[in-house]
Formats: structure tokens, C-alpha cells, sequence
């Protein structure tokens, strides 16, 4: 199977393991609890940012000095109310601004609503820490689908002579059917016992959270045929598509702490992505990011 060109080279599917899961690296922070309305920036900040620069810099996240702070950016946006944000909107700050460090910032997340850092030091350090460039592609088909698995496993860049460590992905759904989304796999299927999202929206108030994987075996009776299939017409639109997948899911991690559901990840069916009512959450969001060291400051 061969997915979309990319840089002009086509893309080689069966290349891509079945499952990938790079919350375990080292370069990615425990599992947060967010304070506030700030899962946007848990998400593209406290999680990718951080997970991104330790990659870059050949470090780990196991430190404030190797972690960045959700509240940094989220202050600058909620208007010193408890307001949400966008996961690029952490992204721009991190462009035009940088992030500091949690252990320059006093943490992850602050205590109070609307504090900007006060000290030329904080805002000096942050200048070191920027994101390059940032873009939103779309999961609708399955070579999308291919091209993001891709980038997961290896940023699709399989002929580099080294080893490439994948990327993460920002998402934003919608919680207001969580209850009734959220199903557990039965026993006697592949992760038997473990949650997994069959729907992302359409109603409720937005929430952010990051991809960081997929695992293709994992699956879900959505239609209760006792059967778990990728070949058949479920929709009913005449074709077989993306949106008729049981089988395949992004594995996710939420900012909700450890306690939810398991070890605070859950499973999120392909096919949940594809959603006319909510077009933004059928996009996924990646960042790069640099180190900048400045030679003038004012």
C-alpha cells in the first residue's frame, strides 16, 4: 500500500509498524492535571513543545529544567479570566515570544489566574526556546490517515541514515456526548478492558489533547454485527472510506491526571476523526521547534 506524495516521493505504507506510542520516551512529561480552562496549551506546550525540544536537545522530560509551562502562553490569552485557547496559540507564543523553562517559570501551572512573569531573566531564557514553524493537515482519507501514522513513527522520513524519533500530534474535539462516546473494549478482543473514544464532538465545550500514537489492531463493534470489519459500506453512502473503519486508533493522551481512565490515555477510533458538524476536529496539528540564541537583547 502507498500513501501521498511527500516531497515528491511516495509514501510506502506497509513500512509503518502496527502500533506506535511515543508518551513512553523518555522525551515526553508525565501525565498532567490541568488547572483551568488551559488544556489547549497542556497540549501543544506543556506536552508537545516539551516533548519536541528534548528530542531536539537529546534530553529528557524528567525535570522542571526540561519541562515548559502550560500557563506561560495561556495567560497571555485568557484575558486573565478563566478563558480557554487554542493549541496554536501556544505555538505563537512559543514563535514570536519562546517559552521559558517550568523551573525558570515556578512550575507547570500557577495558582493564579492571569500572572505574567515578572524578571528580565525569565523572559531572557525564553528567547532560547522557540517553535519554527507549525501546520494543520487533514485525517479525512486513508492516505491522510497514512501520511499522520507516518509522522508518528518516523516524521516520514524513512530514508534518513539515522534514527528519527516520530512526532506528536494537537487535537480538538468536543466533550458533550463524552459519556456516550466513551466505550470500554469487551473482553476477548485485542486490549480487551481499555477505553476507547468513538466519537470526537459534535456537541459541548471544546478540549484539547495530544496524539501520541496509534495502534492499528485496535478496534470496536460500531454498528453491533459481531463483527469488527474495515471492508464494509457502514454509512451507507454507496463506498467504503475511511469513515466506515471499526478497526485502528490514534492513542491519545489526555490532561485530566493519571486517574482517568488508564494512566490518563484512551484510544480514539480513526474513524471518529471524520465528522461533518465539527470540521476543526478532523484536523491534526504538528510543530517544530529551534533553539535561538539572541547576540543583541533590549
Amino acid at each position: 500500500a502507498t500513501g501521498p506524495d511527500i516531497g515528491g516521493a511516495k509514501l510506502d505504507s506497509s513500512r509503518l509498524p502496527s502500533r506506535i506510542d511515543n508518551s513512553i520516551r523518555p522525551q515526553y512529561p508525565a501525565v498532567y492535571k490541568q488547572r483551568w480552562g488551559a488544556c489547549g496549551q497542556f497540549a501543544s506546550v506543556a506536552s508537545i513543545f516539551t516533548y519536541e525540544m528534548n528530542v531536539l536537545n537529546g534530553t529528557s522530560a524528567d525535570t522542571d529544567a526540561t519541562r515548559f509551562p502550560a500557563h506561560f502562553s495561556w495567560n497571555m490569552m485568557n484575558r486573565a479570566k478563566n478563558k480557554g485557547s487554542e493549541a496554536y496559540h501556544g505555538w505563537e507564543v512559543a514563535k514570536r515570544i519562546g517559552v521559558p523553562t517550568a523551573k525558570s517559570y515556578g512550575g507547570v501551572r500557577l495558582n493564579k489566574i492571569g500572572i505574567w512573569p515578572n524578571g528580565y531573566e525569565i523572559w531572557r531564557e525564553a528567547m532560547e526556546y522557540r517553535v519554527s514553524g507549525y501546520r494543520y493537515s487533514p485525517a479525512n482519507t486513508i492516505d491522510q490517515l497514512n501520511e499522520a501514522r507516518g509522522w508518528l513513527f518516523d516524521r516520514n522520513q524513512s530514508k534518513s541514515d539515522k534514527e528519527v524519533i516520530g512526532g506528536l500530534f494537537a487535537l480538538d474535539g468536543r466533550m458533550g456526548e463524552l459519556k456516550k462516546v466513551t466505550v470500554t473494549i469487551p473482553k476477548d478482543n485485542y486490549a480487551a478492558g481499555e477505553d476507547i473514544w468513538t466519537r470526537w464532538g459534535p456537541t459541548g465545550y471544546g478540549h484539547g489533547i495530544t496524539c501520541v500514537g496509534y495502534d492499528d489492531k485496535v478496534g470496536y463493534d460500531m454498528n453491533g454485527d459481531g463483527k469488527i470489519t474495515n471492508d464494509l459500506d457502514l454509512n451507507k453512502d454507496g463506498k467504503v472510506t475511511l469513515a466506515d473503519w471499526e478497526r485502528g486508533a490514534y492513542i491519545v493522551v489526555n490532561s485530566w491526571g493519571e486517574k482517568w481512565s488508564k494512566y490518563g490515555r484512551i484510544y480514539l477510533i480513526y474513524s471518529a476523526m471524520i465528522d461533518p458538524t465539527w470540521k476543526r476536529g478532523n484536523y491534526l496539528g504538528r510543530v517544530e521547534v529551534a533553539r535561538h540564541i539572541p547576540r543583541r537583547t533590549l
